[in-house]
């Protein structure tokens, strides 16, 4: 990410950051994005979020598996 800075002039700061909500996925964002550089010394706070469409899609999975008399 250093290499970032040296061209433009200015850290690679990341705000914002969507996925789906795998652990894998989180994990690597929190190593990498929120993690403390030379460029950036200090712990950004990056903020993960879930893409709609997966969203959607787990609501789906869990009521598909309630009874009936549970919708």
């Amino acid at each position: 990410m250093d290499i970032y800075k040296v061209v433009v002039g200015r850290p690679f700061l990341v705000r914002y950051c969507m996925g789906d909500a795998k652990d894998a996925q989180i994990n690597g964002v929190e190593q990498t994005l929120a993690a403390p550089c030379a460029s950036a010394p200090s712990k950004p706070e990056v903020h993960y979020l879930m893409c709609f469409f997966h969203v959607v899609e787990n609501v789906k999975k869990r009521v598909s598996s309630l009874s009936n008399n549970s919708k």
